[in-house]
């Protein structure tokens, strides 16, 4: 039953196999670019770095990294959540953080937040999961003030894992889960 199957075999090629696990590939919005996360050196698949392949090549651009990696629409940024060091009660902080291109910086952009998952509008608008334990909110990023304003009150243990930003701005869509499994929604922000 899989004999035609099996005659026309393609296989991708592995361009970077290196570490217990690697994860979201994202080209930049031009193509021109691309990024990945690792746990390369790590022990634990979680433990991940963020990388460039250019030219051949993988380059580390970014310690302790969490969770995906979102371009800005004009390909100059990354934003991503990125662990910080313990604080002195043993406290683990994920900050959104941007990463530049064009200066090859790093920019912290909350402190002592716990972010789980970034997203970017079409007007550079970011968004992030926040939360602790449980619940986890969708929070919008305010640049100027450097402060994120949430945009959902949930308060019964929900977990929000993923987010995305409808191309035209206007939709927020998420998978959450209750009790049992994920389910997807949909938040209107305009």
């Amino acid at each position: 039953q899989t004999q035609t199957i099996r005659k026309n075999i393609v296989k991708g090629k592995i361009i970077f196999s290196d570490g217990p696990s690697n994860f979201f590939p994202s080209y930049s919005p031009n193509g021109k670019r691309l990024i990945f996360t690792s746990s390369k050196g790590n022990d634990y698949i979680g433990q991940t770095n963020l990388y460039e392949f250019k030219k051949g090549r993988v380059e580390k651009i970014a310690n302790k990294t969490r969770g995906n990696i979102v371009w800005s629409n004009d390909g100059e940024n990354l934003y991503y959540a990125k662990e910080q060091k313990p604080d002195k009660y043993g406290s683990v902080w994920f900050d959104l953080a941007k990463y530049n291109f064009k200066n090859d910086e790093e920019e912290r952009l909350t402190t002592k937040a716990r972010i789980y998952s970034v997203a970017v509008g079409p007007k550079f608008e970011v968004y992030a999961i926040y939360g602790s334990l449980c619940p986890h909110n969708i929070q919008k990023y305010n640049g100027k003030n450097k402060k994120l304003t949430p945009l959902t009150d949930f308060n019964n243990g929900e977990q929000v894992f993923t987010i995305d930003v409808s191309s035209d701005g206007k939709k927020i869509i998420f998978d959450m889960a209750l009790i049992h499994g994920r389910d997807i929604y949909s938040l209107d922000i305009k």
